[in-house]
């Protein structure tokens, strides 16, 4: 007789085919991005700007797969007192131009976007999420204003302003500061001199010439 199939049997598998494995995306939690440069509180000087920078969850990632999501900074900005956002800034790094003299915590926003590994490469989205960090700052003199361009005056209104040197001009760290600090001034000590130096003998050499004349 003909055996007759139960469709409740098992089904036999041949155990000579390999099953192909499935890749399960990796999706990072965004809060798993790391801020380097933000750790210690900021002595905030006008001027001073700090570098800074964010790895993204999922960046370290050099095996991906089909679906896996990795987020790469893109721009950051201030949280005021009232909630809302301050304007986006691309420049990595942060300080305030009139310098902030109070200890204060200031919070920011970091904005990530999301990048899928689709065919081979990795795909932007239009997804961001953000992380959240607050920026410390020290409590500093107003009489000595190293590493900027201020006077030490802390009575103008904004005290809690920060922004990104996209100029160029300013700045950059601690060790710029303590060095423009022995001057107490953010000129270069050398070119002053030189600067002296030039006005001394152009002063002696318009006497020598009247002396000359009046022979």
């Amino acid at each position: 007789p003909t055996p007759t199939t139960n469709p409740e049997d098992p089904v036999l598998e041949d155990p000579s085919v390999t099953p192909t494995p499935t890749h399960i995306p990796v999706v990072p939690d965004v809060n798993a991005s790391v801020i380097h440069g933000l750790e210690n509180p900021l002595e905030l000087w006008p001027n001073t700007f700090y570098s800074f920078s964010v790895t993204g969850a999922g960046s370290d990632n050099t095996n991906p797969g089909e679906g896996d999501v990795q987020w790469v900074p893109q721009y950051w900005v201030q949280v005021k007192s009232s909630g809302e956002e301050g304007s986006k800034q691309t420049t990595w790094k942060i300080g305030a131009a009139k310098g902030i003299y109070e200890a204060k915590t200031l919070p920011i926003r970091i904005y990530l976007k999301k990048y899928v590994y689709q065919n081979g490469q990795w795909v932007g989205t239009e997804e961001y999420q953000y992380i959240s960090h607050d920026v410390q700052t020290v409590a500093l003199s107003a009489t000595v204003t190293p590493g900027g361009t201020g006077t030490g005056d802390t009575t103008y209104t904004d005290q809690t302003a920060l922004a990104a040197d996209t100029t160029g001009t300013g700045e950059t760290g601690e060790a710029t500061a303590a060095a423009n600090a022995r001057t107490g001034d953010t000129s270069p000590l050398g070119t002053m001199m030189m600067l002296a130096a030039a006005s001394l003998l152009a002063g002696g050499y318009v006497i020598v010439r009247r002396r000359k004349k009046d022979a």
